[in-house]
């Protein structure tokens, strides 16, 4: 019983030990690696269109692959170009509008000062000059240790931006790099996929080659699902939203929705972004009805989402917000920000080996069942 007891130990040691290996393993090559797994991923949901093209109308598989590629940069390069044609004639409205709203901002922010700040600080330098000498060379060190503590922020975080905009800057040529080669990795993968992961099965037993195609069936059922239901829920909201600033008549309405479907598609960032400071503004240069009116076309757009998004979410991930939370914050800490935008897709992966019955297999395996 002892050495029952032992061996069981023995083996969620050696499991534990493989975990950790593998997490520091993958935090540090994840800059390296990432791309391939990108353009693995890509190929794994170009793999069923592909074949069903080889199938059913025996096309080549490389030519099918090539179809699909280039139906897909030709579809982001249109959309990339409606949106910088919406942003072109959106941004010509704002460099002619803006001006008067900044005018009508300052003067509102005048009339505050005047009418509020003035008489509070009147009251304030009266009272001041009541106070004994010691109290009054108290306040103002204070105030001078606060003015200089606020300085010493607004210029680190100055120094910190402009150190940062050379870094900033040479994202782009690097992403553009990187985007071409997931492109070509993807077509690499693609037209031999099978080929790849029947090399790869050799290396496994039978009984973990099994298993783990089984893996992959969930993790991409899940993430077709996601994909779809996120999909779904973006387009749904960037409808009622299109249709509700219609309905106001505000300008530009396509630009504005096309802004908040893309930070609606961001993780954990929602269009309330947008439309939260939007409201609050209105509201502080008194264009009350705008307000009320933005205020439920925003409400409503949220309280039919909430409605929507479990059932949607719930059918292919079953996850407890605090579940994602947790990825969220696990994720950062391990990767910053590219953690955070690619908690969702661990959530995925873990959920389709969840659903493969992974865990309990290696449960199992640890109590020699």
């Amino acid at each position: 019983m002892h050495k029952q007891t032992l061996y069981k130990i023995g083996r969620l040691l050696m499991i534990v030990s493989l975990i950790l290996l593998c997490i520091i393993f993958i935090r540090y090559t994840f800059h390296i690696l990432y791309p391939i797994g990108i353009a693995f991923l890509f190929a794994l949901l170009l793999d069923t269109p592909i074949t069903f093209l080889h199938n059913r109308y025996n096309i080549p598989r490389v030519a099918s692959t090539i179809i699909l590629l280039f139906l897909l940069c030709v579809f982001v390069i249109w959309a990339i170009f409606f949106v910088f044609s919406e942003l072109m004639q959106g941004t010509a409205y704002l460099a002619e509008k803006i001006p008067s709203h900044i005018h009508y901002f300052t003067q509102y922010i005048e009339h505050f000062i005047q009418s509020y700040m003035l008489p509070f600080y009147h009251k304030t330098m009266a009272l001041f000059s009541t106070l004994s000498p010691a109290h009054q060379e108290t306040i103002e060190q204070n105030i001078h240790g606060f003015m200089h503590q606020s300085t010493e922020v607004v210029l680190s975080f100055i120094q910190f931006v402009f150190k940062n905009i050379p870094a900033f800057l040479s994202v782009f040529p690097q992403s553009l790099v990187m985007i071409v080669f997931i492109i070509i990795a993807t077509f690499l993968l693609s037209i031999d996929f099978k080929t790849y992961t029947n090399q790869l099965q050799k290396f496994f037993p039978t009984h973990v080659r099994s298993h783990g195609l089984q893996v992959l069936r969930h993790i991409k059922k899940t993430l077709y699902g996601y994909t779809k239901a996120q999909v779904t829920l973006v387009l749904i909201t960037c409808f009622l939203l299109y249709i509700g600033l219609f309905m106001i008549g505000v300008n530009h309405a396509l630009t504005i929705v096309i802004f908040a479907a893309f930070v609606d598609f961001l993780p954990y960032i929602g269009t309330g972004i947008i439309f939260i400071p939007w409201i609050i503004y209105v509201f502080i240069t008194e264009q009350y009805e705008l307000t009320i009116q933005l205020s439920i076309m925003y409400g409503s757009v949220v309280f039919i989402r909430q409605i929507i998004e479990p059932k949607l979410i719930s059918a292919h991930l079953n996850l407890r917000p605090i579940t994602a939370l947790l990825a969220l914050f696990i994720g950062f800490k391990l990767w910053g920000i590219i953690g955070m935008l690619l908690a969702p897709l661990s959530l995925i992966i873990l959920t389709g080996i969840y659903q493969a019955g992974t865990f309990h297999l290696i449960w199992r395996y640890i109590m020699n069942e």
